[in-house]
């Protein structure tokens, strides 16, 4: 999740050989990896602009998992749901075998929210 350590580099470099799209999820923006994605990316597929995805919950030399287990679930959730929406909207729902209704997305983006305003309760932010 940080996307600073090496690991995380040398699969990425790995991965390079074989394929451009690679997706990072890291704590900020400015990691090594995404600064090494931000290259290869021009945002073609899917209008996504960026193959770097940001919880925003900064480095930190260590941190409790479950303040970065909620950031990355949130975050993919507002993906999942950015991708239903398109692929309703564009009818793409043969061809990603999406068999959903719109009703469904509109529960998702409330449970998404419903889950934001848990973790300020309980957080008390």
């Amino acid at each position: 999740h940080s996307g600073g350590t090496f690991a995380h580099l040398a699969v990425s470099n790995l991965l390079q050989g074989m394929t451009r799209d690679i997706f990072v999820v890291a704590s900020e923006w400015d990691t090594q990896i995404g600064k090494q994605l931000r290259q290869l990316h021009s945002g073609q597929a899917w209008e996504i602009k960026s193959s770097v995805f940001t919880t925003f919950v900064g480095m930190r030399p260590a941190e409790p998992c479950t303040v970065s287990v909620v950031a990355t679930h949130a975050l993919l959730t507002e993906i999942l749901i950015y991708l239903m929406q398109k692929v309703q909207i564009k009818g793409l729902e043969e061809v990603s075998g999406g068999s959903y209704l719109p009703d469904d997305i509109h529960q998702l983006e409330h449970l998404a929210k419903s889950n934001v305003h848990a973790m300020e309760d309980i957080t008390g932010y």
